[in-house]
């Protein structure tokens, strides 16, 4: 009797789909405590506000930028997120466990599609969807409450059923991928950047104009109804405001500099690439690309200066960018690559997918992050194992690279975890100290700081409109963004110092870290000594 063959491959299919829902999850359960940072409170108060009034999400007032302002014109989100935020904390709460916990999902969603598409595109669907979990910028965007991780979950999602509409020619398929495309969109707006990309792939797919193409049109439908309805709601609409905001913002740099952090920011958040160095060049290539490229990156260094948004520059610092551009140098070079070698709609796809997100990140868009790095993560995994040369070794040696990997995704992912944590920490201990006190404890800042400060009971002072008297406190973290100084009216009166992380930091301008901007820092994440965080107490004259 002939085996039944097909009985294996349903159970390797089986415990493949099992292995990259646990992994993301055995990841990020240990961090659900994360205290809520960076822009997640903007999300949460939207949440907050769309549970009494849920067709007016964003009508409500809110100190962010030091003085009240309409919701609307603070948040250059869209409000996907805040109405899951909404849902899960109606039916579990508000705590931090139970929001990051819900969090999973999309994490775990981001993960299952780009295992699926990995399928179609490469030999190995597990491996490629581990090379691109096991990674800094995964880990720490799904430690968050942000709408990043959820946004590139639909976006994947969106790719996956249009690839397989076309393949098996399911027009259900096609829909469900333009109905996806539109709630990326409306998660975070560069989920937009799918129609384009779709219309050329599926144009490169039969070689000129289909029907199928009409499909594309639901969605910019949908988001030119979602446009028309914000500007009667509020007197703009808000993807034309946030663009407004992105294209006049003041931090750009010009394009050179620009273009080069975002390679090092590139290099950082995939560095899971680098330890797959040797399975994708030739030795002999391999020695010449590190010569060139290390001898070419020290003349660029010192050339342009980048150095200037640190204050400390040290042999660490050097290494961990050069290997950082590096890595991001051999991302652009095998997208590229792959293109030449395949030259079919697949590698199309996946060259205008990364490229794409690259030139928004380090071109377009008014600060290089490193989560606006996220979106080309499925793109990555599957462009590493198409490349890699698996001719002269076992299938099973390819996963050697992945546990330094996981290993120094977990260790930013701390890094991260503690410098939440820390905000948190500093609102209590604030909030101890200063109970009993006659005078009134301001305090500036933003990002977690002001969401735990808040919650404590001590309101942000608003610079046009605090009844702020003769000795009331002003207390700030030197790290924290807007900050207005008033050095003819106040004095220092104590100094609050709390530890961080003993590892290294992910926004630290003293390292050189700015993973949430490369105003702090023009590498996503550094490793060295980290200062105490300081929290600064004045009083007012």
């Amino acid at each position: 009797m002939p085996i039944d063959t097909s009985f294996f491959h349903k159970n390797q299919i089986a415990w493949s789909i099992i292995l990259v829902i646990i992994i993301p999850a055995l990841c990020l359960i240990p961090f659900a405590d994360k205290a809520f940072n960076m822009d997640a409170p903007l999300f949460i108060w939207a949440a907050q506000h769309i549970q009494s009034d849920p067709f007016n999400f964003y009508d409500f007032s809110v100190n962010w930028y030091n003085t009240a302002n309409a919701m609307f014109m603070t948040n250059q989100n869209p409000p996907g997120v805040s109405y899951y935020i909404a849902f899960v904390a109606f039916l579990f709460g508000w705590s931090e466990i139970a929001l990051h916990l819900a969090f999973l999902l999309p994490a775990i969603a981001l993960s299952l599609g780009t295992y699926f598409l990995a399928k179609e595109f490469c030999s190995f669907p597990v491996l490629a969807t581990l090379i691109s979990i096991l990674t800094p910028v995964f880990l720490v965007s799904s430690s968050t409450v942000m709408s990043d991780t959820m946004m590139v979950a639909l976006y994947v999602w969106a790719v996956v059923s249009w690839v397989y509409g076309l393949k098996y020619d399911k027009n259900g398929l096609l829909l469900l991928s333009s109905i996806l495309i539109a709630l990326a969109a409306l998660t975070k707006y560069f989920g937009a950047s799918l129609i384009p990309l779709l219309f050329v792939y599926t144009w490169a797919v039969f070689r000129k104009p289909n029907r199928k193409l009409l499909f594309l049109l639901l969605p910019c439908v949908l988001l030119v109804g979602y446009e028309y309805l914000t500007y009667v709601l509020y007197g703009h609409g808000l993807i034309l405001w946030a663009q407004s905001y992105a294209s006049n913002s003041p931090y750009g740099l010009q394009s050179f500099s620009h273009t080069f952090i975002g390679l090092i920011f590139l290099g950082g958040c995939y560095a899971s690439v680098l330890f797959y160095t040797p399975f994708l060049w030739s030795a002999t290539i391999l020695k010449k690309i590190i010569l060139i490229i290390s001898l070419l990156m020290l003349v660029m260094v010192f050339y342009i200066g980048v150095f200037s948004s640190t204050n400390t520059i040290d042999l660490s610092f050097i290494v961990q960018l050069l290997l950082f551009t590096i890595t991001g140098l051999q991302i652009i070079a095998l997208t590229c690559l792959d293109l030449w070698k395949h030259r079919n709609p697949s590698a199309l796809l996946l060259a205008l997918w990364i490229i794409g997100v690259f030139v928004f990140v380090s071109v377009l868009n008014w600060t290089v992050n490193a989560r606006t790095l996220l979106p080309m993560l499925p793109a990555i995994g599957i462009l590493i194992v198409r490349n890699l040369s698996v001719n002269s070794i076992k299938t099973w040696q390819l996963t050697i690279p992945l546990i330094p990997a996981a290993i120094l995704a977990l260790f930013v992912l701390l890094m991260d975890y503690d410098w939440a944590n820390n905000t948190r920490s500093a609102a209590l201990q604030l909030a101890k100290k200063y109970e009993n006190s006659e005078e009134t404890l301001w305090f500036q800042g933003s990002w977690g700081f002001q969401y735990y400060m808040e919650k404590e009971g001590i309101q942000k002072l608003d610079i046009k409109h605090s009844p702020v008297n003769s000795r009331d406190l002003m207390v700030f973290s030197t790290t924290d963004s807007n900050i207005t100084y008033f050095e003819n009216h106040t004095h220092l009166i104590d100094t609050l110092f709390i530890p961080v992380s003993r590892w290294g930091a992910t926004l630290n301008s003293k390292l050189g870290a700015g993973y949430y901007s490369h105003q702090w820092g023009i590498l996503p994440f550094s490793f060295g000594k980290v200062p105490d965080e300081v929290y600064l107490i004045y009083r007012f004259n």
